[in-house]
């Protein structure tokens, strides 16, 4: 249409038109099509911003009613970022300036917010189909985050490409169950069964998965594939090629009783229990003080430390109001600039790398950082000396925590000394003596720290610090301090640990007589 209009209009140009009244006519005749031609493109661009500012008024609304401390939340932000928005910038980005992030989320990201969603599931024993439809999980102030049949479809593809047919016939049931209840769309219908039932399969029930099958024949009788998967579930069940699946239980397809995978550490199981247990037991000994400090010229004399006794062997205490509000905003804001993906110690290499079961960003902090002018770090590690009593002019460096989507990090040892350990640390620093793990931020839900010899759950109340031993007396190991962060379930979790080593504490750290005595006293 651009084309012919602009060589009419030259052709009109090129001759006289005041000269002819034939000319005029056809220039008005022209001007009517142009205005008639022109009114069409813009109802039509009209019509298609009218479109996307229905859909970007739809998001805008979602978020207004949703929190991003929901891991729901996070799970469909990151989405929205990788489809609708990337779609949304390749028809708007020519006529509409549209902003940049970075960096922007990809694949990855995606992939680590539904394993996120999956620990969060396996740790607190969450149901699935719950989870799509909405649960508060703490967030209080916001309505519970939901899924689509899309989105739940979305988090079972993942865990399908992974292998991962547990997490994604849990999904894929879920987003069954959704699309029976709301939508019934058959496409969608056809992608969920198709996936739910090699998932089904390969976690060994064979008979669902033929009865799975037997129902995606019937809404696609044109794929060949069914029928030949459908062929080989008869014969490795054992039935006759012209059996008909009795199919008892409708379309109630299940996922509930299939087997979730054995427990990769030893621990697994015992970890999840204490970190459902919000409220654990606690024993009838143990006893709630103010801290002096450990010498009677301590500053603490004057200003004493709440503290409660978690367990007596190990002595595990929590002291309360130890961080101020505005040190954990001055810390954060140092730490932000420095924040990197956690790492750990490779044992067989002892190499610093990336692992799975700790998800969460960390930053070291020094006494000489750039925007550190009120001296925060300095402060912050002499008020841990006084507390503990420990040097810590002979310790690492203020660590800073940031927990992501459902971040965790789970059972392990914080010395080098525990049992089976190849690594041990440099003879001139020693091992980690003794663990400062203070809150700087407080989860809506989840994100306790558990020990798991101990059976207790520290809970992560802001401004108060987790402290223990992790060496005997003796300076040999204290096996009974494995712990691990649980997963957030919602909310902000910001710690900040101090590790203070063996050297340098011989004449602050009492020694006994017996190799044998056990950490009982501060």
């Amino acid at each position: 249409m651009k084309l012919l209009n602009f060589l009419f209009l030259n052709k009109i140009f090129a001759q006289e038109i005041f000269s002819s009244k034939k000319a005029l006519e056809e220039l008005s005749n022209f001007e009517s099509q142009l205005i008639e031609s022109l009114l069409i493109q813009i109802e039509e661009k009209l019509g298609q911003y009218e479109t996307l500012r229905d859909n970007i008024e739809n998001v805008k609304n979602l978020k207004s009613k949703s929190s991003i401390d929901h891991p729901i939340e996070q799970y469909k932000i990151i989405r929205r970022f990788l489809t609708f928005w990337t779609s949304l910038q390749s028809e708007i980005e020519e006529s509409l300036d549209f902003q940049q992030f970075e960096p922007y989320p990809n694949r990855d990201d995606l992939v680590g917010a539904a394993e996120g969603i999956f620990r969060i599931q396996d740790v607190y024993a969450l149901d699935s189909f719950d989870l799509a439809e909405g649960m508060e999980l703490g967030v209080k102030d916001k309505e519970p985050s939901d899924l689509t049949v899309e989105e739940t479809l979305s988090i079972g593809k993942i865990a399908y490409w992974k292998s991962d047919h547990y997490h994604s016939a849990l999904w894929l049931v879920a987003a069954w169950q959704q699309n029976q209840i709301e939508e019934n769309d058959g496409d969608l219908a056809v992608q969920i069964l198709d996936h739910l039932a090699i998932s089904i399969a390969e976690l060994g029930d064979l008979l669902q998965a033929l009865e799975i099958t037997a129902v995606l024949m019937q809404m696609r009788p044109e794929e060949a594939r069914y029928q030949r998967n459908y062929n080989y579930y008869l014969e490795e069940l054992g039935l006759d090629q012209e059996s008909t699946p009795s199919m008892k239980r409708g379309m109630n397809f299940s996922a509930k009783h299939l087997p979730r995978p054995e427990a990769h550490y030893e621990s697994m199981r015992e970890y999840e229990r204490l970190c459902r247990e919000f409220s654990p037991p606690h024993k009838p000994n143990l006893k709630c003080f103010y801290w002096t400090g450990p010498s009677p010229l301590s500053f603490l004399q004057w200003a004493p430390v709440k503290t409660e006794e978690l367990h007596d062997d190990p002595l595990i205490v929590q002291f309360y109001e130890v961080v101020s509000n505005e040190e954990e905003k001055a810390i954060q804001l140092l730490a932000g600039e420095h924040l990197n993906r956690a790492t750990i110690q490779d044992p067989a290499t002892g190499e610093l790398v990336n692992a799975d079961y700790r998800i969460q960003k960390t930053a070291w902090l020094t006494e000489h950082e750039k925007l550190d002018v009120n001296g925060t770090i300095a402060k912050y590690n002499r008020k841990l000396t006084q507390i503990t009593g420990l040097d810590a002019d002979f310790a690492e460096l203020v660590q800073v925590g940031n927990y992501g989507v459902a971040g965790q990090y789970e059972p392990h040892w914080d010395h080098q000394s525990y049992p089976g350990a190849e690594n041990r640390w440099d003879p001139a620093e020693g091992s980690r003596i003794a663990t400062w793990l203070a809150y700087m931020s407080e989860p809506n839900m989840g994100g306790g720290t558990v020990f798991i010899q101990a059976g207790i759950q520290a809970r992560p109340v802001r401004n108060s610090a987790v402290f223990w031993y992790n060496l005997l007396p003796s300076g040999e190991s204290d096996d009974n301090t494995q712990h691990a962060a649980c997963p957030v379930l919602s909310g902000t979790k910001w710690v900040s640990n101090k590790w203070f080593h063996e050297r340098g504490q011989e004449f602050r750290r009492k020694c006994a007589l017996d190799e044998n005595t056990r950490n009982t006293y501060l």
